[in-house]
C-alpha cells in the first residue's frame, strides 16, 4: 500500500517539476521564474510525503492564473462563397460538354518496366501513364487530346473513346 502511494506521489512529484516552468515560462512575468526554482526545490527537500504534496499544491495555486480564457477570433471575418452546384463531379456535373483540352502528336511510345507507357511528344515533352490499364499499339504516331480535370491529366487517343490518365516526366 505504501508502495501504492509512493508512486502516486513521485508521479506529481515529476509532473509538477516539469509543468511549473513551463507556466512560467508562458507567464508575461520572468522576473519570478528563479523564485520558482527555490520554491521547488523547497518542496523537493520535504521528508514527509504529505507535506511535499501540500507544499507542490500550494505552489500550483499559485501559479495558476484565475480569469484566462482564450480567445480565438477569426482572421477572416467575410462571409463564405457559395459554391457552384456543378462542383464534386459524377452526377453533380451536369456540363455535358466534351472537355477543352490540348492536341499534340505522339512520336513515340515505350513500355516502361512496370508495364506503364511513357509517351513522346513531337515537342520534346515526355508524359507517363500513372493509370492500371492496358494498352497496345501497333505505332505510336497519332494525335492526342489532353485535357485537366480534378485529379490531374488525361489523354484521349483521337478517334478512340478510351481515356489514360497521365503525368508530365519530362
Amino acid at each position: 500500500m505504501n508502495n501504492i502511494k509512493l508512486r502516486i506521489l513521485s508521479l506529481i512529484y515529476f509532473g509538477m517539476f516539469a509543468v511549473l516552468p513551463f507556466a512560467y515560462a508562458e507567464s508575461s512575468n520572468h522576473k519570478n521564474y528563479p523564485a520558482i526554482i527555490t520554491d521547488i526545490q523547497a518542496c523537493s527537500a520535504a521528508s514527509v510525503d504529505a507535506e511535499r504534496l501540500s507544499c507542490f499544491d500550494a505552489l500550483a495555486q499559485s501559479v495558476a492564473q484565475p480569469n484566462t480564457q482564450v480567445s480565438v477570433e477569426s482572421s477572416n471575418n467575410k462571409e463564405p462563397e457559395t459554391l457552384p452546384d456543378n462542383i464534386g463531379g459524377g452526377k453533380f456535373n451536369d456540363n455535358t460538354e466534351t472537355p477543352v483540352g490540348v492536341r499534340g502528336l505522339v512520336t513515340s511510345c515505350q513500355k516502361a518496366h512496370d508495364g506503364k507507357w511513357f509517351y513522346i511528344f513531337s515537342s520534346g515533352q515526355v508524359w507517363k501513364q500513372t493509370d492500371r490499364s492496358k494498352r497496345r499499339y501497333r505505332e505510336c504516331h497519332f494525335y492526342v487530346t489532353i485535357f485537366e480535370d480534378g485529379f490531374g491529366y488525361k489523354m484521349r487517343v483521337d478517334d478512340e473513346t478510351r481515356i489514360t490518365r497521365i503525368k508530365r516526366h519530362k
